[in-house]
């Protein structure tokens, strides 16, 4: 089959890996309005099905993910303004969701197989909210993060539902007063983990939420964020946003309430992608042994518990492609939680992310060549442009020789100029690559030094095409000779282009 490339397919072809990963992999992307900005994400499995639900500034997305590869979008809500920060939480058939400097209020959503219907938009208890939290098993939604104009009475930081009777209509449980602002919430049994912001993190007993005992506070200057509890409730972890590269911090949670605020940080860890960088880390959730953390500019990341004190970064995946780090962009939210163990992640700016932790991927560095020649085919003699692109493919620096190789053939002829910058109207890197034409059966080119992971290095010529008094066709083959640069996965090492001809 003939191949003719066009100068846009080159460009494509020279630009398409640029983001990072360990042990985790993309299998699906959902970008419904790449115009829109998009902010969290949250899922549930309801007879068999697995859900997902995401926000952008002005819509509520809901999605069928049972296959993980293929996301399939079941309905979409316009919920009439145009804001930064929507939440979602689900309850027994239900999606509540609710969003900050609006005026939505809380829309209610009923879900049955692939149908959603919107049943309810209420402003009773608050007209904008940061965040909520639903505890299923005692039927209570939590919401918070009230500022000036949120509709309710004043003092109040945390409004507290319930939802036994009717998950379609919720009614209204208690209205309290926890002191300070609360930016996010996480409840287990009634106890309920606190993020004041600047004021720190508080542990309250909401047992009875008319009377509200503290049980431990602690502050470690930044603003806090979010947390999420270790299964035993033994350890908390919690993420302060601001400012940027601030650690996070593990707090053992033993004393809880015995004494009053006698818990503290045992350890924090900060391991930004960039070396030196300073990265916000976001939301943090522990499912079973793994902590997952939606780590804005580095993407998703994941931390093996094994020692719940010294979490251990295991494996991530970039959603943002970024080589500095600056204001708020990439991973806002994450859902780690499905059953098949699809991996649900927002980004800002390129909506649904549906990953998959695998450990089965090879942990070496993996080379693959990818040839672009305009023209292939020939009548008579000619000229044709080629740009050879190394690409590592595997998540892992190459860092050694590397060597290329491309058999000899009378019909095809070329100068290697090693100071050519550009083929075409594309760059390549001549100057990083030592050409060898010695060899009677083959052209050579080595390059040494650190090929980082996911990025590509190309090298390019002008050559002259004659068929002599022959036609057919030729195929030209370059191949990346086995452990170049520590490489192991010969499968791919090879491409051949072929080139069409009469004379």
């Amino acid at each position: 089959m003939r191949f003719i490339l066009t100068a846009t397919a080159l460009f494509i072809a020279t630009s398409v890996f640029s983001q990072d990963s360990l042990y985790m992999r993309k299998v699906a992307q959902y970008n419904p309005v790449p115009s829109s900005e998009y902010n969290d994400v949250w899922g549930f499995t309801q007879g068999g099905i697995e859900y997902a639900v995401f926000g952008s500034r002005e819509k509520i997305f809901f999605m069928d993910v049972t296959d993980c590869y293929n996301p399939v979008e079941i309905f979409q809500f316009d919920g009439g303004g145009n804001v930064s920060w929507r939440d979602f939480k689900y309850y027994d058939g239900h999606v509540y969701a609710v969003c900050d400097v609006c005026s939505e209020g809380m829309h209610v959503f009923s879900v049955s197989g692939s149908t959603v219907t919107h049943e309810l938009t209420t402003s009773d208890f608050f007209i904008k909210a940061h965040n909520i939290f639903i505890e299923e098993a005692t039927d209570k939604l939590y919401a918070v993060g009230f500022g000036s104009g949120a509709g309710v009475p004043s003092g109040t930081r945390m409004v507290i539902l319930d939802l036994s009777v009717d998950p379609a209509n919720p009614t209204l449980l208690e209205n309290v007063n926890l002191g300070n602002y609360i930016h996010d919430v996480f409840v287990r049994d009634n106890i309920a983990y606190c993020s004041h912001g600047y004021a720190g993190l508080y542990v309250w007993d909401l047992t009875d939420p008319t009377t509200p005992i503290e049980l431990g506070s602690h502050d470690a200057g930044g603003y806090n964020h979010s947390s999420w509890a270790t299964v035993d409730d033994a350890y908390l972890y919690y993420a302060e946003e601001v400012g940027p590269g601030r650690p996070i911090q593990v707090i053992d949670l033993a004393n809880l309430g015995d004494p009053n605020n006698d818990i503290g940080p045992v350890n924090d860890f900060y391991d930004p992608l960039i070396p030196g960088g300073l990265v916000p880390p976001h939301n943090p959730f522990v499912k079973e042994d793994t902590l997952f953390i939606s780590y804005y500019h580095d993407g998703i990341k994941v931390y093996g518990l094994t020692d719940p004190v010294n979490p251990e970064l295991i494996a991530y995946y970039d959603t943002y492609e970024n080589s500095t780090y600056g204001g708020y962009e990439g991973n806002w939210g994450a859902y780690p939680f499905l059953p098949s163990g699809c991996i649900l992640a927002s980004d800002i700016s390129t909506g649904l992310y549906n990953l998959k932790v695998d450990f089965t991927l090879q942990d070496f560095p993996d080379l693959e060549p990818m040839v672009n020649m305009q023209p292939t085919d020939f009548s008579g003699t000619g000229q044709t442009s080629i740009i050879v692109n190394i690409n590592e493919v595997n998540s892992f620096d190459t860092d050694g020789v590397i060597t290329v190789t491309l058999s000899k053939d009378p019909k095809l002829n070329f100068t290697y100029d090693p100071t050519l910058t550009n083929v075409l109207i594309f760059p390549v890197a001549n100057s990083q690559w030592t050409y060898d034409g010695t060899d009677p059966n083959y052209h050579i080119w080595t390059h040494n030094g650190v090929l980082l992971a996911n990025t590509s290095l190309n090298f390019g010529m002008v050559a002259n095409f004659d068929p002599g008094n022959t036609d057919g066709t030729l195929p030209l083959t370059f191949n990346i000779e086995g452990g170049s640069g520590g490489e192991q996965n010969v499968t791919n090492n090879s491409t051949t282009k072929k080139v069409n001809f009469i004379h």
